[in-house]
C-alpha cells in the first residue's frame, strides 16, 4: 500500500470517528417550568462524586441567589449522573454538569431517592453570562417532533437572551400555575 493511500485511510479513520450526544427532545420554557419543582438562580460551590449502584453520580452543592419557583434555603445539593471517582470516570453526553463558581438558572425535579436532579439534563442548566442567559442543551442535539410525531431536527434552536426577560417570564409563568 502506497504511503499516500496509508495517509489518506487513517484521515478517513479519524474523521470518521463516532461522536458522543445524547439526543433529546427539545423542552422550552414552560416545559421545563411545569415539569420542575424547583427553579433557583445560583452558582456551584461544590462538587463530590461517588459510587451508586455501580454507576458513578455527582453531588454539587449550589448556593442560591435566588427562588424563583419552590422552596429552599441557601443552598442545594443537586445530584447528576457522571464524574470521576479516583481513576475511573462516567461521562454522559447530554447529561448536566456544572462549573464551580459559574452563575446560572437552574430548574430542578426531586426525585423518588430524594435527591434533586436537574429537569431535561443538560437543557434545566442556563449559564448566566453578563446580562444575558445562554439556552441550555449543552452536549445534546435537540430535536422536535413534526405533526405526525416524528422526531425532526428542531427548526429553531433557542437564543440568548437578557437575564430580567428569562426571570420575568419563569416568574409569570410559575404565577399562572
Amino acid at each position: 500500500m502506497s504511503k499516500f493511500r496509508s495517509i489518506v485511510l487513517l484521515l478517513a479513520l479519524f474523521l470518521t470517528a463516532p461522536t458522543q450526544a445524547a439526543v433529546l427532545v427539545a423542552m422550552d420554557l414552560p416545559a421545563l417550568v411545569e415539569q420542575s419543582d424547583l427553579i433557583v438562580v445560583g452558582s456551584a460551590s461544590k462538587q463530590s462524586s461517588r459510587y451508586v449502584n455501580k454507576l458513578i453520580v455527582t453531588d454539587v452543592t449550589l448556593a442560591v441567589s435566588s427562588t424563583l419557583k419552590g422552596s429552599v434555603k441557601e443552598s442545594v445539593v443537586v445530584t447528576h449522573l457522571g464524574g470521576s471517582v479516583g481513576e475511573v470516570g462516567l461521562n454522559v453526553p447530554g447529561a448536566a454538569a456544572f462549573k464551580l463558581g459559574e452563575n446560572v438558572v437552574v430548574f430542578l425535579r426531586r426525585v423518588p431517592s430524594g435527591d434533586w436532579n436537574v429537569t431535561g439534563m443538560s437543557q434545566g442548566i442556563m449559564k448566566i453570562s453578563g446580562e444575558e442567559v445562554l439556552p441550555g442543551g449543552v452536549g445534546a442535539e435537540l430535536m422536535e417532533r413534526d405533526p405526525e410525531g416524528r422526531l425532526r431536527e428542531l427548526k429553531k434552536p433557542a437564543a440568548a437572551r437578557p437575564l430580567p426577560d428569562l426571570l420575568g417570564e419563569i416568574r409569570r409563568l410559575v404565577g399562572a400555575r
